[in-house]
């Protein structure tokens, strides 16, 4: 028997893993017009979008994920890009999202029919080939039911998040499944917020197309598809797209007593909108930054937060931060005026609030890995 004095000492008990901190940042409507296209055309007949979003790209790249909304599918193989009413993009346009730093996409829109089955195969490949995800359309039903997973690892922590779509309806076009159904509809999402938990994602993101276009204020399905999604206890932020233009981030209590906040509109971050042929607040959108904290406990929302972007559309359909243009900073070749710049300010603070306006980027860091058809 070993004396007391002589006794091994207990051993300690690990040190805690530190808390990390991760974001997420989507924005509003990607709703590449005629004139877009046409700004992007380079002298070789190819399209280069990357100088119009360069604005951005600091926000989006400093966010450990970013997930956008892409309003209209690509233009198949051997069609011309159009726009209004019958969208169709050049594919290069999705080579600029993933240059600007975009890691997904959700593709469930009132257009994403617009050019029928080969426009949203045309979508998905294009998307593959740069290695992006996507969520809310597939060529199948497993395709389409199945979220998006995200893998992010940073400072010794691990999560995964999933991003979840549906639109309220195609405008009147058929849905494009070949004998099934290839676009998610709103009615479907509170499932696609089960299977998305069930799979083993610590934070469920979903991007509902719903609302009034040109409306400030949600409307009451809005609200109360809101409250369904957050009472089914599988949905930790849903961010919202279609009406055009920004409305309010708001804050509901999940079963947990936990906060899920809610934007119900993003409002368009690139378009060929403006006070030219639509409501003043068509010209700015939002991205919107969701802070998670990852510790021993799990993984929780911390904050959204949101940074204005706006389009100049005489400058070349360039996009810009519209803080940066309210606080007198005008890069070079911006038409703008100080009275537009200001009435697009106040229009926003008008709906947004300041309390949550963020004029910095993100410093993200995290590696990031779309799982694809290797889900959890």
């Amino acid at each position: 028997m070993v004396a007391p004095s002589e006794a091994a000492p207990a051993p300690s008990s690990p040190e805690p893993a530190p808390a990390v901190e991760f974001t997420v940042l989507s924005a509003g409507d990607i709703l590449p017009h005629t004139s877009v296209y046409e700004a992007a055309r380079q002298p070789d007949g190819r399209y280069d979008f990357t100088h119009q979003l360069a604005a951005s790209a600091a926000h989006v790249r400093g966010a450990d994920l970013a997930l956008c909304s892409l309003e209209i599918p690509i233009a198949p193989e051997g069609t011309a890009p159009s726009g209004y009413p019958t969208f169709g993009a050049p594919k290069e346009l999705i080579a600029g999202l993933k240059e600007t730093g975009w890691d997904g996409c959700t593709i469930a829109t009132n257009h994403t029919a617009d050019r029928g089955f080969a426009g949203l195969e045309a979508t998905l490949t294009a998307f593959a080939e740069q290695g992006l995800g996507t969520t809310g359309a597939g060529r199948s039903d497993a395709e389409r039911e199945r979220p998006a997973f995200y893998r992010l690892s940073k400072d010794g922590r691990t999560i995964t998040v999933a991003h979840v779509a549906g639109t309220y309806g195609l405008n009147g076009y058929p849905d494009p499944g070949r004998g099934y159904q290839a676009v998610n509809l709103l009615a479907d999402l509170a499932e696609q917020a089960r299977l998305a938990r069930e799979g083993g994602a610590d934070v469920v993101v979903v991007s509902p197309h719903w609302g009034v276009e040109y409306q400030s204020e949600p409307t009451a399905q809005q609200r109360d598809l809101a409250e369904e999604l957050v009472a089914g206890g599988n949905v930790d932020a849903i961010i919202g797209a279609h009406p055009h233009v920004p409305q309010a981030i708001a804050e509901l209590e999940a079963p947990d007593g936990s906060a899920v906040p809610v934007i119900y509109s993003t409002g368009n971050f690139f378009s060929g909108q403006d006070e030219a042929c639509c409501v003043r607040q068509t010209a700015t959108g939002v991205m919107v930054r969701v802070t998670l904290l990852a510790d021993d406990d799990g993984v929780r929302v911390t904050a959204m937060d949101y940074t204005p972007v706006t389009m100049d559309l005489p400058a070349g359909r360039m996009q810009y931060l519209l803080t940066e243009l309210q606080e007198g900073e005008r890069p070079e070749g911006v038409t703008l005026s100080e009275q537009v710049i200001a009435a697009r300010w106040e229009a926003l603070l008008a709906t947004m609030g300041s309390d949550r306006l963020v004029r910095e980027p993100a410093v993200g860091g995290a590696e990031v890995e779309y799982l694809g058809e290797d889900s959890p």
